[in-house]
């Protein structure tokens, strides 16, 4: 597995990750529509009968409810100097890969902008009030459901912002919105199923915009969020600080990884089978690294 920015969730009902995709790290990147499965720290590459065309920076998370991955969107390539954006949703069984079809107007759409990536201003997370996927972004808030997508609340509160992550807090009963490239005065927002609201006391403001991540930690009983790499930066190192939310606000694990600083991008699941947040880097040479968090910092594993 030699790329970048894939898609990484964890699997609750085969109990490993799942990772599509991704890019090489080149001027000219090569997008690839491979499955990864990452079973007893190791990983093994999937050969589905059917796949998703080959994207990088898609959204994927795991629906309890009808047991499967589902993977939203992506980059695919460009155009001269424009990027090429899917807004197709696949799922994924455990073996197979099968495309979600429904009207084509009623699917979030991506919004292309120049020197931005709008891909990298969704966030995608299981809402089980609502037994289905909620995806908020530039397009509004939706829902996806037994195969289908419905609008919800609109508008949404990332805006024009970088770098949202989500997941539902069960504290709270809501899902917590995390905007780290927010330079408002707030950048935490929680849903109700209805509408969103601003939530002060969770505003975290020293934190710079970077690839990606947040999570619900059963074992903490809190959401966490990881920085990756900066923003606009790709020569900076990965950023391995944490902040936790138990639905009080945000608390800030400075946390220095047991390895070298050129690792890129990050992906990172909670993994119910050991109880914990595993963090997956890779270097510019596409060889991975993996991470396990005690809730006060990482080991190699």
């Amino acid at each position: 597995m030699k790329f970048r920015v894939n898609a990484f969730a964890y699997d609750c009902s085969r109990r490993e990750v799942v990772t599509f995709g991704g890019s090489t790290e080149s001027l000219q990147p090569k997008f690839s529509n491979e499955t990864w499965l990452w079973r007893q720290g190791k990983w093994i590459q999937a050969h589905p009968s059917h796949s998703p065309p080959a994207r990088a920076s898609a959204l994927i998370g795991y629906d309890p409810a009808e047991h499967i991955v589902v993977l939203v969107g992506g980059g695919s390539g460009y155009v001269g100097n424009e990027r090429i954006y899917l807004s197709d949703t696949w799922a994924w069984d455990g073996a197979d890969w099968s495309q979600q079809l429904g009207p084509a107007a009623a699917s979030p759409s991506r919004v292309k902008q120049p020197a931005l990536d709008s891909l990298l201003q969704d966030a995608f997370a299981y809402y089980p009030p609502m037994r289905g996927m909620v995806l908020t972004g530039l397009d509004g808030t939706w829902l996806f459901r037994a195969g289908s997508w419905a609008r919800l609340a609109d508008p949404s509160p990332v805006a024009t912002y970088f770098g949202p992550a989500m997941a539902y807090l069960p504290a709270i009963g809501k899902l917590l919105l995390y905007i780290p490239g927010c330079s408002c005065a707030h950048n935490t927002f929680l849903f109700d199923g209805h509408r969103w609201t601003l939530d002060p006391s969770g505003d975290w403001t020293n934190t710079v915009p970077g690839y990606w991540g947040m999570v619900y930690d059963a074992a903490h009983h809190d959401v966490a969020w990881v920085a990756g790499q900066v923003r606009n930066s790709a020569s900076a190192p990965l950023s391995s600080d944490v902040l936790t939310n138990d639905g009080s606000g945000w608390v800030v694990h400075p946390a220095i990884l047991p390895h070298d600083d050129t690792l890129r991008t990050v992906g990172i699941v909670y993994d119910s089978a050991l109880g914990s947040i595993v963090m997956f880097g890779v270097d510019p040479a596409g060889n991975y690294g993996s991470w396990i968090w005690s809730g006060e910092g990482w080991a190699l594993m």
